[in-house]
């Protein structure tokens, strides 16, 4: 479970058993890095959003399906396991317990997983532009994180965005609809007189978003945004 957690966040054009961050990980899980990869890419094959041909083995299909039946529950204790690996490699013998322990995994999982899962995905441009600036990038929940706790932490509940993009998003300015075109709000035609507002909104309407290569955005999830959130 924990190894499908670092391919959640890994690009898969970077699986690789040269890749530092596999061959760290088989470290610890006491793996080869030839071992991992193939792992790893066994997992594309299930999850991608291309056609990857190959024999899948029945063990990762189910380590798939048991992962993403609840993310929330799947992250954390995954997140917990590499912690103890961790541990274990440094020999440290007492690790914080209980609540302290608790909100020491939280906050990696919350800081880093359902971001580098996304970003990843769209290899680290903005689905909208295209922009490759990670720096101006952020991993926007269609549904509401604050709504939909079961799916806070699911990478098929987000899109790769700009922080512009992002925030049009958020306030209901652009959508993306069931077929992954954007679609931009009536309101936005209050400022056509503005050119700025042509070219950050009005040249992206009705145009396909680019798509991830893996955890393609859920439907239904595009239809509450496209219901509740996006203002017509």
């Amino acid at each position: 479970m924990s190894a499908f957690s670092l391919y959640c966040r890994m690009p898969i054009s970077e699986i690789s058993p040269n890749n530092a961050e596999i061959i760290k990980f088989a470290n610890l899980i006491g793996k080869t890095p030839k071992e991992v990869a193939k792992r790893f890419l066994n997992f594309s094959k299930i999850e991608s959003t291309k056609n990857i041909l190959g024999y899948v083995e029945n063990e990762n299909k189910e380590i798939l399906a048991s992962f993403t039946e609840n993310w929330g529950k799947s992250v954390y204790e995954s997140e917990n396991k590499i912690i103890d690996f961790e541990n274990k490699l440094k020999n440290i013998k007492e690790f914080p317990s209980g609540k302290e322990r608790e909100s020491i995994v939280k906050s990696r999982v919350n800081q880093n997983f359902f971001r580098d899962a996304v970003l990843s995905s769209y290899r680290n441009r903005c689905c909208i532009t295209g922009l490759p600036f990670v720096e101006l990038l952020n991993a926007s929940h269609i549904v509401p994180w604050a709504i939909d706790i079961t799916n806070r932490l699911n990478p098929h509940n987000g899109l790769c965005l700009n922080a512009l993009h992002d925030r049009a998003f958020d306030r209901g300015l652009i959508t993306i609809k069931t077929n992954y075109m954007i679609d931009v709000s009536s309101l936005v035609n209050n400022f056509l007189d503005h050119k700025s507002v042509k070219n950050y909104f009005l040249r992206f309407k009705n145009k396909r978003i680019i798509l991830p290569d893996r955890f393609l955005p859920e439907k239904s999830f595009l239809e509450f945004h496209n219901k509740n959130i996006f203002k017509k």
